[in-house]
């Protein structure tokens, strides 16, 4: 089965596993610490690896892009750079202490940093493939909020 997995870092500490296959999209969402405003990166799964597709933001301002070396549009729910196409075989967002608010979206299913991990915390994201078996003993063992 193919998963996202979700560890503390620097101590690699499995906090969740999500659901995915390879036509998922993933998508990182919060609050711009600056503009408090929602913004987003939207990946898909190649392989063992994220594809980092586009970045979603309702605002420009200090730390958002005003340029780009990327497709770039003005739409009705803000601004978007799209065909970025960088690969990583991990990312890694640190959980938003008082503005971020920090979700995880897989195919439409929303899910909050705090149900799985601490204000302040680093989580790191890769792509794995696992049983079944390590799943649920991993959900025996621990709290999945």
């Amino acid at each position: 089965m193919t998963v996202l997995v979700a560890r503390h870092y620097p101590d690699n500490n499995i906090l969740y596993y999500f659901k995915v296959n390879k036509n998922s999209q993933i998508g990182i969402i919060y609050t711009h610490s600056v503009e408090k405003t929602e913004t987003s990166e939207w990946y898909k799964i190649e392989g063992a690896d994220l594809i980092l597709m586009e970045q979603r933001f309702k605002s420009q301002g200090a730390g958002l892009p005003s340029d780009s070396i990327y497709k770039f549009e003005k739409n009705k729910d803000g601004y978007r750079l799209y065909d970025i196409n960088v690969k990583m075989n991990n990312v890694i967002y640190r959980t938003g202490q008082i503005i971020a608010n920090h979700k995880v979206s897989i195919d439409g299913k929303i899910k909050e940093f705090l149900t799985f991990s601490k204000p302040g915390d680093a989580v790191i994201f890769n792509v794995e493939n696992i049983s079944n078996y390590e799943i649920f003993k991993w959900r025996c063992f621990n709290d999945t909020r």
